[in-house]
Protein backbone atom coordinates (compact mmCIF):
# COMPACT_ATOMS: atom_id res chain seq x y z
CA UNK A 1 0.00 0.00 0.00
CA UNK A 2 1.31 3.43 -0.91
CA UNK A 3 1.26 6.38 1.48
CA UNK A 4 2.01 9.84 0.09
CA UNK A 5 3.01 12.38 2.68
CA UNK A 6 3.65 16.00 1.74
CA UNK A 7 6.08 17.56 4.14
CA UNK A 8 6.43 21.23 4.83
CA UNK A 9 10.05 22.34 4.41
CA UNK A 10 11.62 25.39 5.97
CA UNK A 11 12.21 26.85 2.57
CA UNK A 12 15.13 27.82 -0.66
CA UNK A 13 15.59 28.14 -6.33
CA UNK A 14 17.88 26.65 -7.98
CA UNK A 15 16.63 25.91 -11.38
CA UNK A 16 19.90 23.99 -11.72
CA UNK A 17 20.35 20.64 -10.01
CA UNK A 18 23.64 18.93 -10.67
CA UNK A 19 26.18 16.42 -9.37
CA UNK A 20 27.92 17.52 -6.18
CA UNK A 21 30.24 16.37 -3.37
CA UNK A 22 27.37 15.53 -1.06
CA UNK A 23 26.47 12.67 1.27
CA UNK A 24 23.20 10.77 1.79
CA UNK A 25 22.70 8.67 4.93
CA UNK A 26 20.11 7.67 7.53
CA UNK A 27 20.11 7.82 11.34
CA UNK A 28 17.62 5.77 13.36
CA UNK A 29 16.27 6.40 16.85
CA UNK A 30 13.64 3.92 17.97
CA UNK A 31 11.05 3.70 15.22
CA UNK A 32 11.96 7.07 13.71
CA UNK A 33 14.44 7.72 10.91
CA UNK A 34 16.14 10.90 9.73
CA UNK A 35 17.28 10.96 6.11
CA UNK A 36 20.22 13.34 5.68
CA UNK A 37 21.48 14.96 2.49
CA UNK A 38 24.53 17.01 3.52
CA UNK A 39 26.87 19.39 1.71
CA UNK A 40 24.28 20.03 -1.00
CA UNK A 41 25.51 22.60 -3.52
CA UNK A 42 22.49 24.51 -4.78
CA UNK A 43 21.46 27.97 -5.90
CA UNK A 44 21.46 30.42 -2.98
CA UNK A 45 17.72 30.96 -3.39
CA UNK A 46 16.93 27.28 -2.80
CA UNK A 47 14.12 26.60 -0.35
CA UNK A 48 12.70 23.10 -0.04
CA UNK A 49 9.33 21.52 0.53
CA UNK A 50 10.40 18.00 1.56
CA UNK A 51 8.13 15.18 0.38
CA UNK A 52 8.17 11.41 0.57
CA UNK A 53 6.44 8.38 -0.85
CA UNK A 54 6.43 5.09 1.08
CA UNK A 55 5.80 1.93 -0.94
CA UNK A 56 6.03 -1.05 1.42
CA UNK A 57 9.67 -0.86 2.58
CA UNK A 58 10.90 1.40 -0.20
CA UNK A 59 11.09 5.09 0.72
CA UNK A 60 11.29 7.79 -1.96
CA UNK A 61 12.41 11.24 -0.74
CA UNK A 62 11.83 14.29 -2.94
CA UNK A 63 13.53 17.66 -2.44
CA UNK A 64 11.06 20.02 -4.08
CA UNK A 65 12.69 23.42 -4.63
CA UNK A 66 10.22 26.25 -4.05
CA UNK A 67 12.64 29.18 -3.81
CA UNK A 68 13.60 31.99 -6.15
CA UNK A 69 16.60 32.12 -8.45
CA UNK A 70 19.52 34.02 -6.91
CA UNK A 71 22.96 34.92 -8.19
CA UNK A 72 25.28 32.45 -6.49
CA UNK A 73 25.54 28.92 -5.10
CA UNK A 74 25.67 27.77 -1.47
CA UNK A 75 26.25 24.55 0.46
CA UNK A 76 23.28 23.36 2.54
CA UNK A 77 22.41 20.43 4.81
CA UNK A 78 18.91 18.97 4.34
CA UNK A 79 17.08 16.40 6.43
CA UNK A 80 13.69 14.75 6.78
CA UNK A 81 12.48 12.85 9.88
CA UNK A 82 9.72 10.22 9.70
CA UNK A 83 8.32 8.67 12.87
CA UNK A 84 6.42 5.46 13.76
CA UNK A 85 7.67 3.24 10.94
CA UNK A 86 7.00 -0.50 10.83
CA UNK A 87 9.65 -3.01 11.83
CA UNK A 88 11.79 -4.02 8.86
CA UNK A 89 14.61 -3.17 6.48
CA UNK A 90 14.14 -0.11 4.26
CA UNK A 91 15.69 1.13 1.03
CA UNK A 92 15.77 4.89 0.34
CA UNK A 93 16.13 6.79 -2.94
CA UNK A 94 16.62 10.56 -2.90
CA UNK A 95 15.54 12.82 -5.76
CA UNK A 96 15.38 16.54 -6.52
CA UNK A 97 12.45 18.09 -8.35
CA UNK A 98 13.71 20.62 -10.88
CA UNK A 99 11.46 23.42 -12.13
CA UNK A 100 11.60 25.25 -15.41
CA UNK A 101 9.64 28.26 -16.64
CA UNK A 102 6.22 29.00 -15.15
CA UNK A 103 7.07 26.87 -12.06
CA UNK A 104 6.30 23.67 -13.98
CA UNK A 105 8.31 20.62 -12.95
CA UNK A 106 10.37 19.61 -15.98
CA UNK A 107 12.82 17.12 -14.48
CA UNK A 108 13.33 14.78 -11.53
CA UNK A 109 17.00 14.29 -10.70
CA UNK A 110 18.28 11.20 -8.88
CA UNK A 111 20.87 11.97 -6.18
CA UNK A 112 21.56 8.70 -4.44
CA UNK A 113 20.37 6.01 -2.05
CA UNK A 114 20.83 4.66 1.46
CA UNK A 115 19.17 2.14 3.77
CA UNK A 116 18.19 1.58 7.39
CA UNK A 117 16.45 -0.90 9.71
CA UNK A 118 13.65 -0.44 12.25
CA UNK A 119 13.68 -3.04 15.03
CA UNK A 120 10.58 -2.06 17.03
CA UNK A 121 8.07 -0.29 14.85
CA UNK A 122 4.43 0.83 15.12
CA UNK A 123 3.36 0.95 11.48
CA UNK A 124 1.69 4.39 11.34
CA UNK A 125 4.34 6.64 9.77
CA UNK A 126 4.08 10.42 9.87
CA UNK A 127 6.32 13.40 9.27
CA UNK A 128 8.05 14.51 12.43
CA UNK A 129 10.38 17.25 11.20
CA UNK A 130 12.32 18.67 8.26
CA UNK A 131 15.38 20.86 8.28
CA UNK A 132 17.48 23.05 6.01
CA UNK A 133 20.62 24.74 7.22
CA UNK A 134 21.63 28.26 6.36
CA UNK A 135 24.18 28.81 3.62
CA UNK A 136 27.34 27.29 5.08
CA UNK A 137 29.70 28.65 2.43
CA UNK A 138 29.40 30.14 -1.03
CA UNK A 139 30.81 28.68 -4.19
CA UNK A 140 31.69 30.65 -7.32
CA UNK A 141 29.00 33.10 -8.33
CA UNK A 142 27.32 32.42 -11.63
CA UNK A 143 27.03 35.08 -14.33
CA UNK A 144 24.47 33.57 -16.71
CA UNK A 145 23.93 36.79 -18.63
CA UNK A 146 27.40 38.28 -18.40
CA UNK A 147 28.66 41.25 -16.40
CA UNK A 148 26.28 43.57 -18.21
CA UNK A 149 23.45 42.09 -16.15
CA UNK A 150 24.97 42.89 -12.76
CA UNK A 151 23.31 45.49 -10.53
CA UNK A 152 25.55 48.15 -8.98
CA UNK A 153 25.05 48.15 -5.18
CA UNK A 154 26.64 50.56 -2.71
CA UNK A 155 27.76 50.72 0.01
CA UNK A 156 28.54 47.03 0.36
CA UNK A 157 28.60 45.81 3.12
CA UNK A 158 25.66 47.93 4.24
CA UNK A 159 24.65 48.94 7.77
CA UNK A 160 21.91 51.49 7.08
CA UNK A 161 20.65 52.50 3.63
CA UNK A 162 21.60 50.72 0.46
CA UNK A 163 21.45 52.21 -3.03
CA UNK A 164 20.88 49.89 -5.98
CA UNK A 165 21.45 51.29 -9.45
CA UNK A 166 19.17 49.77 -12.06
CA UNK A 167 20.18 49.27 -15.70
CA UNK A 168 19.49 52.06 -18.16
CA UNK A 169 16.70 51.04 -20.46
CA UNK A 170 14.92 54.05 -22.03
CA UNK A 171 12.25 51.81 -23.58
CA UNK A 172 11.24 50.13 -20.31
CA UNK A 173 7.92 51.31 -18.89
CA UNK A 174 7.63 48.69 -16.15
CA UNK A 175 9.80 46.52 -13.94
CA UNK A 176 9.80 44.23 -10.91
CA UNK A 177 12.48 44.39 -8.20
CA UNK A 178 12.93 41.82 -5.39
CA UNK A 179 15.34 41.19 -2.49
CA UNK A 180 15.79 37.70 -0.99
CA UNK A 181 17.63 36.42 2.07
CA UNK A 182 19.90 33.35 2.14
CA UNK A 183 16.86 31.11 2.74
CA UNK A 184 15.23 32.31 -0.47
CA UNK A 185 12.57 34.28 1.42
CA UNK A 186 11.45 37.53 -0.16
CA UNK A 187 12.18 40.45 2.18
CA UNK A 188 11.30 43.34 -0.14
CA UNK A 189 9.61 43.93 -3.48
CA UNK A 190 8.82 46.89 -5.71
CA UNK A 191 6.70 47.00 -8.85
CA UNK A 192 7.05 49.86 -11.35
CA UNK A 193 4.11 50.37 -13.68
CA UNK A 194 5.43 53.56 -15.23
CA UNK A 195 8.95 54.71 -16.08
CA UNK A 196 11.60 52.64 -14.28
CA UNK A 197 13.78 54.77 -11.95
CA UNK A 198 17.53 54.94 -12.30
CA UNK A 199 18.15 53.71 -8.76
CA UNK A 200 16.39 52.40 -5.67
CA UNK A 201 17.24 53.39 -2.10
CA UNK A 202 16.22 50.95 0.60
CA UNK A 203 16.48 51.05 4.40
CA UNK A 204 18.37 47.92 5.40
CA UNK A 205 19.12 48.73 9.06
CA UNK A 206 16.56 46.21 10.37
CA UNK A 207 17.94 43.29 8.35
CA UNK A 208 19.43 40.30 10.14
CA UNK A 209 23.19 40.25 9.38
CA UNK A 210 23.95 38.02 6.41
CA UNK A 211 23.93 37.75 2.63
CA UNK A 212 21.06 39.10 0.49
CA UNK A 213 20.33 38.81 -3.20
CA UNK A 214 18.62 41.21 -5.60
CA UNK A 215 16.81 40.49 -8.82
CA UNK A 216 15.38 43.04 -11.24
CA UNK A 217 13.11 41.95 -14.08
CA UNK A 218 12.58 44.39 -16.92
CA UNK A 219 10.70 43.02 -19.90
CA UNK A 220 12.42 39.76 -20.82
CA UNK A 221 15.71 40.77 -19.16
CA UNK A 222 16.95 39.81 -15.69
CA UNK A 223 19.58 41.62 -13.62
CA UNK A 224 21.18 40.35 -10.42
CA UNK A 225 23.14 41.61 -7.44
CA UNK A 226 24.34 40.62 -3.98
CA UNK A 227 25.07 42.57 -0.81
CA UNK A 228 26.02 41.90 2.81
CA UNK A 229 24.05 43.38 5.69
CA UNK A 230 25.62 43.95 9.09
CA UNK A 231 29.15 44.33 7.81
CA UNK A 232 30.12 40.65 7.92
CA UNK A 233 29.33 37.69 5.70
CA UNK A 234 28.19 34.52 7.41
Amino acid sequence: MKHLFLLFGLFVSGFSLFAQDDSIFATVEGNAVTIWHTNVNRNCGSMYDMQYLLNDYHLFVYEKDTGAMAFCYCYFDLSLTIDSLSTGNYDVDVYGINFGNDTIADDTVYYGSTGFSITAGQGMPFRLASYQSTCQSSSVEETPHGNGNALLIFPNPVTDKVSIRLPKNPTAKSGHFDIYDAYGRQVATSVFNSDVPQSIEWNAKDLVPGVYFCRFRCGSGYFYGKFIAGGTER
